[in-house]
C-alpha cells in the first residue's frame, strides 16, 4: 500500500467512526456508484436509538499535510478539490443528500458540504449545466472551512427528506404516498396532535400571528396574516364513484385564505355544543376585529358534515360575520386531509402517528 492508501484507511475508518455514532452506516460492496460511504440517521432522543426516515451519502476526499499546512487551512475560506464533472452531475441529480467530504490531515479533521449547496454557489442561477463544456471532465469544487463535520452537524443532518417519487402523481406533484387528497380522510386526531398538526400546515404556508387568545381549553382565537394562499379542496364535497358508462368524477371546488385573516381553531373532538361565554367571547372578538380585507375561518377537529360542522355553521349565522368579513370559511377534517396530503414535508412529519378514517388511493390509469 501506498502512502496515499493507508491515509485513505485511515480516514475513512475515522469518518465511519464519527458516523456510527448518528445512525447505521452504508456501503456498497463494489465501490462503482460514486459513493463512498452512507448514514441511516437515528432519530435524536433519550434512551434507545431509533433509525428515522432519512439517509444521507458521502464522497470523501483529502488534502495531505505536505499539500495543505496547518496554517494556510486555518487563514483559508475554503478548500479546493478537482472532482469529476459527471459525478457532481450525478451527486446534484440524486433524490437523497450527497456530501462532499474533505479531510485535512494537518488538521485532523472533517470538512463537509451538501453538493448541491457548493454547486448553487459556485454557479448560482442553474449555471452549472451551462457553464461547463460538454468535453471538460473535471472541475474544482470549494469546501467551505466553517463547515466541519462534527457531532452537531450530523444532528442538524436531520433535517433533510427523503421521499418516494415513483407512485402516482396528483397534478403532476409527486406527493410521497399513495393517496387519494380529495377522496380520503384522516380520522379525528387528539388534541394536542391536532393542534401540532395544524400549527404545522399554517407554518408552512406562512402564517404571522399578530395575537392570540384562549377562548376556552381546546378553543384559540387568532389574528395574522397569510403570507402565502393556504388553498384546498375538501372531500367533503368530492365525488367518490361514477357510473357504469363514465369515468368521469366531480370534484369540490378550491376554497382559499390568504392575507388578513381572523381564525379559530377548535381542537376538541367532535365538539356538540358551545357555552354561552364561549359564544359571547367569540361574537365579542369577532366584532372588534371584523374588516372588509379580513377572512374569517374556523378549523374544527370534527367532520363538515356532521352536527360539529352544523354547529359550526349556525353559531358563525349566529354571529352575523358574513356581514363583518371578505370571506367566512369553514375546515373540517376532510379539509385537513387534503392539506395535509398535499404539504408533503406535513405529511411526513406526521405520517406515524396519522390514523385513517377511509383511505383511497390515487387512479394511475
Amino acid at each position: 500500500m501506498g502512502e496515499s492508501d493507508v491515509l485513505e484507511a485511515v480516514y475513512m475508518a475515522d469518518l465511519k467512526a464519527l458516523l456510527t455514532r448518528h445512525g447505521l452506516v452504508l456501503s456498497y460492496e463494489h465501490d462503482r456508484a460514486a459513493i463512498d460511504t452512507g448514514l441511516h440517521l437515528f432519530l435524536e432522543g433519550e434512551g434507545v436509538r431509533r433509525t428515522s426516515q432519512f439517509r444521507v451519502w458521502f464522497q470523501a476526499k483529502s488534502k495531505r499535510a505536505k499539500t495543505l499546512p496547518l496554517e494556510i487551512y486555518q487563514a483559508a475560506d475554503s478548500v479546493e478539490v478537482r472532482v469529476k464533472v459527471d459525478h457532481i452531475r450525478f451527486w446534484a441529480a440524486a433524490p437523497e443528500p450527497v456530501y462532499l467530504v474533505v479531510y485535512v490531515e494537518s488538521a485532523g479533521e472533517f470538512i463537509a458540504e451538501d453538493v448541491r449547496d457548493i454547486v448553487e454557489r459556485q454557479w448560482p442561477r442553474g449555471n452549472f449545466y451551462s457553464a461547463i463544456p460538454l468535453g471538460q471532465c473535471e472541475v474544482s469544487l470549494r469546501v467551505a472551512t466553517s463547515k466541519k463535520l462534527d457531532e452537531v452537524r450530523a444532528v442538524e443532518m436531520l433535517q433533510h427528506r427523503s421521499m418516494r417519487i415513483d407512485g402516482p402523481a396528483f397534478r403532476g406533484r409527486p406527493l410521497g404516498h399513495h393517496y387519494d387528497p380529495i377522496r380520503s380522510q384522516i380520522a379525528c386526531p387528539a388534541s394536542p396532535a391536532f393542534e401540532r398538526l395544524i400549527e404545522s400546515l399554517l407554518a408552512a404556508h406562512d402564517f404571522r400571528v399578530s395575537e392570540r387568545i384562549d377562548v376556552a381549553q381546546d378553543i384559540g382565537v387568532f389574528r395574522g396574516r397569510l403570507y402565502e394562499t393556504l388553498s384546498w379542496q375538501s372531500p367533503a364535497f368530492a365525488e367518490y364513484g361514477y357510473g357504469p358508462d363514465d369515468d368521469f368524477r366531480s370534484e369540490p371546488s378550491y376554497e382559499t385564505l390568504h392575507g388578513k385573516v381572523f381564525l379559530i381553531v377548535d381542537r376538541a373532538i367532535g365538539r356538540k355544543r358551545l357555552a354561552d361565554a364561549e359564544r359571547a367571547m367569540i361574537a365579542e372578538l369577532a366584532e372588534q376585529h371584523g374588516e372588509p380585507d379580513t377572512s374569517f375561518a374556523v378549523i374544527f377537529n370534527g367532520c363538515d358534515l356532521s352536527g360539529t360542522g352544523g354547529l359550526w355553521r349556525s353559531a358563525l349565522r349566529d354571529l352575523g360575520v358574513h356581514d363583518s368579513y371578505a370571506q367566512v370559511r369553514q375546515v373540517g377534517v376532510e379539509a385537513v386531509t387534503f392539506l395535509l396530503l398535499v404539504t408533503t414535508l406535513v405529511y411526513l412529519d406526521f405520517a406515524p402517528e396519522i390514523a385513517w378514517d377511509h383511505i383511497n388511493y390515487l387512479y394511475t390509469g
